[in-house]
């Protein structure tokens, strides 16, 4: 009863184009478990433009991850979907006749977030280290007399957004962008585990290995069918950490994934003691922030990423946080010439000014949407991708998000509704904070741009999402 309620309402409210607030939406948000919910959406048609409805669509609202979209297609735009991050590694100084390097080894860090990602394939941790071990060789090295030196002045030293939460940081999610970022800034901690409830849960070991992290566990094992429940906290930058919660009883490992507390130093740590086991030694191992000269070094290799039109779309399609958080610095550092969060939001305003939003609908503290402080509009959102598929085409945007009921974080989202075979969503969703934006083809063959946003409300994202579908739904059918 109430879900038919729901759906007449909808078909009322998308029926009449909105500019305030309806009787018909009041009645949906007086609903007991839709009570004090703020709430809004945007419906543009992507060949014309024009604003086909929309509820509190220049309000703002905590948009989580569906801020990715406005990092994403903005570093596209400004960087070119054939971009590919390049990290070159020199040696500077003589190789003598017994192969030892008298200088250093120098990897000037460029900000790629794929860097020896388990994702690349042949360019994971241990096959990149492999590879710059292989290109040493090919030179006759055998020692380094002298440093494993990262220039990461590219961008700032912090790689942490000042205004992330603190329940947030020391997880994997909140890792942080580098100039050098490694195994996508992240660790893995196994757990010995019980089939009891209640029963403490042990760190059985860390991978990688090399991080030189104290972990102290606090975690138990909690009840049968209670999933995940298991956080770290301390110092994102110190190298102690408690962990607290809960993991599900079972027999064998059971993993959670931490953040990496400064991702240059252990690039060099591992790459230090990598190359020592095949026998070539070297001195210190240091991180320099101001740029260094290497106009009289010999380039020994330059590591590339796949392209940016490939990363985007994974960043997309798992809402991936350091992938955008390098993006977002990335652009700073193209266009300002450092990659710091303040130089990225001045360069995301001016991009932002250029595709026709107003620098107030949109308030971008860091490029995944992880900060609270963020805000957008939900115009804002249905505005940028308007742009760009006017700008790009809509097939290329499609190549960009994933598609809805097939991929990543919308793999399940319309699965018992069929009838939207091409909607292309980015999800967002953090606690009280429930999105969606991208592309649909309606059932009349036209393609919009939505945004949906819901904050505050108290009935959960599992049921809000089952409103939200339906909300789709309507849409697909009535436009």
């Amino acid at each position: 009863m109430i879900m038919s309620i729901w759906i007449r309402a909808c078909t009322l409210l998308f029926v009449i184009e909105l500019t305030g607030q309806s009787s018909e939406m009041l009645s949906i948000l007086d609903r007991d478990d839709l009570k004090h919910t703020h709430f809004g959406y945007s419906i543009v048609d992507l060949q014309t433009g024009e604003s086909i409805a929309g509820y509190n669509d220049s309000e703002a609202f905590t948009p989580a991850s569906t801020l990715k979209l406005i990092t994403t297609l903005a570093t596209m735009d400004i960087m070119g979907g054939d971009y590919h991050y390049r990290t070159p590694i020199y040696i500077r100084g003589e190789i003598d006749a017994s192969g030892t390097l008298h200088g250093d080894l120098i990897i000037a860090g460029m900000g790629d977030p794929s860097l020896g990602s388990q994702e690349q394939g042949d360019f994971d941790l241990d096959a990149l280290m492999s590879q710059i071990y292989s290109k040493l060789s090919s030179t006759g090295v055998k020692c380094i007399d002298g440093d494993l030196i990262i220039d990461a002045s590219r961008f700032t030293p912090y790689g942490i957004c000042d205004q992330w939460s603190w329940d947030d940081l020391c997880n994997y999610y909140a890792a942080g962008a580098y100039a050098i970022n490694i195994n996508e800034n992240e660790y893995t901690l196994y757990f010995d585990r019980s089939t009891q409830s209640g029963e403490p849960a042990a760190v059985d070991r860390v991978e990688p290995s090399g991080i030189g992290l104290q972990h102290e566990s606090k975690v138990l094992t909690g009840a049968t069918g209670s999933g995940d429940n298991a956080y770290l906290y301390g110092d994102p930058y110190g190298y102690s950490r408690v962990i607290r919660g809960t993991i599900p009883p079972g027999q064998g490992d059971f993993d959670i994934r931490g953040a990496i507390p400064d991702p240059p130093i252990f690039f060099l740590r591992y790459l230090k003691i990598y190359l020592l086991q095949l026998g070539i030694k070297s001195e210190r191992i240091r991180v320099c922030h101001d740029p260094l000269d290497t106009s009289q070094a010999v380039s020994l290799w330059t590591i590339e990423s796949p392209s940016l039109r490939e990363l985007v779309k994974r960043a997309n399609t798992v809402s991936h946080n350091l992938y955008c958080e390098a993006f977002y610095k990335t652009m700073a550092a193209q266009e300002k010439g450092l990659g710091s969060f303040k130089n990225a939001e001045a360069t995301v305003n001016e991009w932002l000014e250029k595709v026709g939003v107003a620098s107030h609908e949109v308030k971008q503290r860091d490029g995944s949407g992880l900060a609270i402080a963020n805000t957008v509009t939900p115009s804002s959102l249905t505005k940028v991708l308007y742009s760009y598929a006017q700008k790009y085409q809509v097939d290329d945007l499609k190549l960009l998000l994933p598609k809805v009921g097939k991929e990543g974080s919308v793999k399940y989202l319309l699965r018992s509704k069929p009838s939207v075979q091409n909607a292309y969503l980015k999800s967002g969703s953090i606690s009280g904070v429930l999105s969606y934006a991208g592309i649909i083809k309606t059932q009349s063959g036209k393609w919009i741009a939505i945004s949906i946003i819901a904050n505050g409300h108290q009935c959960g994202n599992r049921k809000m999402r089952g409103h939200m579908e339906d909300m789709i739904v309507d849409i697909y059918k009535l436009y």
